[in-house]
């Protein structure tokens, strides 16, 4: 019989397992109502107020004499909010009240439109955000931290934070540069998707295409000669599946290629890829498009999709 403690963990990880899915949900269905282009600035800037507002909160943890540092470097990246007067009372709570600050007048706009919830949700989890989260708790848990620490400028610390390894195989910006080149990868993959469904031989164009695509991604090798190229690609799942598996080869460890495999099925392009891709999937099956369109003009296509309330 379980112990009432037990008992009660599994309530909290069950609980917490239906709130991350029911924020999931609400992120998803945010992304997806509005462009790519207009989410991806905001998410390609998110992680850098992620990460001041943690060095903040790491730098002042080590006492109030490094405040003045902290609002020499708010002052040149966000005057207006020193203007709030949050620097003058608690200023340990600096940090926090930097991120509120964001949420509601950086990423206003955002919160205008609806979709500041996919923002925070997809933008905690990038690469970059989980580096300086990851630094953070490393200086949290440092034995003597607070008084002997030399302030670190948030530049320098930044350039630590995506030096460091993730399980002591890549770096997190390695590990970036990994994961760009496997969602590529997906996005391929996903166009290409309705012509594997049926026995039509690969037209020319879409077997060049796909050579363009995995030789561009570092992966010249799977290809092969031009002779056996074209053969190569009578199994074209095949070919993107090997190189999308190269793509983590760097993360030699079992550790590091989950945590890419996370970093992927989290990203906001890649989960726009999937929603995209069975939508294509499902009308291509229904009516084929001809002629099939270029991946450049597939993907502007799930740049551009939307969906509605209905």
């Amino acid at each position: 019989m379980r112990s009432s403690t037990a008992a009660a963990h599994q309530h909290f990880s069950t609980l917490e397992r239906n709130v991350h899915a029911s924020a999931s949900r609400r992120a998803k269905k945010q992304l997806m109502a509005i462009p790519w282009n207009r989410f991806r600035p905001a998410y390609e800037a998110y992680p850098e107020w992620q990460g001041l507002s943690l060095w903040s909160r790491a730098v002042l943890s080590s006492g109030h004499r490094a405040l003045p540092e902290v609002l020499k470097t708010l002052r040149k990246r966000c005057p207006q909010f020193l203007t709030t007067g949050a620097a003058t009372a608690e200023p340990e709570l600096l940090g926090f009240r930097l991120l509120e600050w964001v949420h509601s007048t950086v990423f206003r706009y955002a919160k205008r439109e609806g979709w500041l919830d996919a923002l925070t949700f997809y933008g905690v989890r990038h690469v970059h955000s989980e580096a300086y989260w990851a630094l953070w708790e490393r200086s949290e848990n440092e034995p003597s931290k607070a008084a002997t620490r030399v302030v670190t400028a948030f530049e320098k610390w930044k350039q630590r934070a995506l030096a460091a390894k993730v399980a002591n195989t890549l770096s997190y910006s390695e590990a970036e540069r990994a994961l760009q080149k496997y969602i590529d990868l997906e996005a391929t993959a996903q166009w290409v998707q309705p012509l594997l469904t049926s026995d039509v031989r690969l037209p020319k164009h879409i077997v060049s295409e796909l050579g363009k695509r995995v030789r561009s991604n570092g992966h010249l090798a799977i290809l092969g000669s031009a002779e056996t190229r074209e053969a190569r690609f009578a199994n074209p799942r095949l070919v993107i599946r090997a190189a999308k598996r190269r793509c983590l080869r760097g993360g030699t460890e079992e550790g590091c290629q989950e945590r890419l495999l996370t970093w992927a099925r989290s990203h906001p392009w890649h989960t726009r890829l999937l929603l995209y891709g069975r939508l294509w999937s499902a009308r291509q099956l229904e009516k084929r498009t001809s002629p099939y369109p270029s991946l450049r003009q597939w993907r502007a296509a799930a740049e551009l999709y939307v969906t509605h309330d209905d």
